[in-house]
């Protein structure tokens, strides 16, 4: 039995987004130890879910029912999303860059403060249509999402270099818009999705699927002289099936990971604290690109980069949340910074 926590989410989900979080600071140490992107086996593997699972998870927790949406809602909605995910951005990213760099300079858009740019933007795109929703009375705001989903796709295939592309991360947000509305979808479908995630025939038919296109389809498309194809296989299929066969991993685990055990309580804390941790990793994240020869060495050195990798994330989480809980000690800050809901006073 799926068990929910007092704001109604529900365990296994809050430690996949715990779990995405963690991936999120794997891969950004890998690209500090110099090799991230797709020059090793591990930071290509990572890299075909991590962002993915973010958007979905994201998407999934902001579903909400029509007849949900009221203007003091959307209205207490959208001033704390301002306050989140644009003003806390702009305030990380500037004292990152006096800190770093010696100066401050917004004028080419937010470099790895991207995340909550992109996401705000496709947030207050939801918003619009679901607000449409309310007021015509007939449900589209899904359909809308499907088909600008849809159309971010076919423009991501053929990017835009355009100054206003760049500074708002407009080709991030047409690749991963797809992923949230995936995740709309499931929360509204829940039932039937993972009904047929959990059949036997589905699991061996993504896992086998999954193994083939990292494989073969993978090597395949790098030599194939169609834009279109490489794009489709490296960054459709093969994210659709990386992404999908966490989430059967963690939904079929949604009994332990409701446990108190260890593992679980840490994933579902961190999930807890996903945009804390965001903000707040970067100024731990240790520059070590000089030494990337030494981690990419001869042979296979899978095991020696996770394991170094691996303990270097777990300092920076340790180190982001000692800062994070820090700033919560004052509920003006947590509610300013976090986006956390003001508790109602007697």
């Amino acid at each position: 039995m799926e068990l929910k926590t007092k704001n109604s989410r529900l365990h296994w989900v809050d430690a996949m987004r715990g779990f995405s979080m963690i991936l999120v600071v794997l891969g950004h140490v890998l690209l500090y130890m110099g090799i991230g992107g797709e020059t090793t086996i591990l930071s290509s593997v990572l890299m075909s879910f991590r962002m993915p699972l973010f958007f979905f998870v994201s998407g999934y927790f902001s579903y909400r029912a029509m007849s949900w949406w009221s203007g003091e809602r959307i209205y207490d909605i959208l001033g704390r999303k301002v306050s989140a995910q644009i003003v806390s951005t702009v305030i990380f990213l500037s004292i990152f860059q006096i800190v770093f760099d010696g100066r401050l300079d917004l004028s080419h858009g937010f470099g790895g403060y991207w995340f909550t740019i992109v996401l705000f933007q496709i947030y207050v795109l939801y918003l619009a249509v679901s607000v449409i929703d309310k007021v015509i009375n007939v449900k589209i705001s899904l359909i809308a999402m499907a088909v600008f989903s849809a159309i971010g796709v076919f423009l991501s295939v053929y990017p835009s270099h355009y100054t206003v592309y760049e500074f708002l991360h407009w080709n991030n947000l047409s690749h991963f818009l797809q992923f949230f509305t995936l995740g709309l979808l499931c929360s509204k479908y829940k039932g039937q999705f993972f009904e047929l995630l959990n059949k036997d025939s589905i699991i061996t038919t993504l896992i086998i699927g999954w193994l083939f296109l990292l494989l073969v389809g993978w090597r395949w498309s790098l030599n194939s002289s169609s834009l279109f194809l490489t794009y489709i296989v490296r960054y459709e299929l093969v994210k659709y099936f990386s992404l999908l066969i966490v989430i059967m991993m963690f939904y079929t685990s949604s009994s332990y990971l409701s446990g108190n055990t260890a593992i679980p309580k840490f994933l579902r804390f961190i999930g807890q604290r996903t945009l804390d941790i965001y903000f707040i990793h970067f100024f731990f994240l240790p520059d070590l690109k000089e030494y990337s020869a030494y981690f990419i060495g001869g042979g296979n050195m899978f095991v020696i980069q996770l394991m170094v990798s691996v303990i270097i994330t777990l300092l920076v989480l340790f180190m982001s949340i000692t800062i994070s809980s820090i700033l919560r000690k004052s509920s003006a800050l947590e509610c300013f910074l976090f986006g956390v809901k003001k508790k109602q006073t007697n």
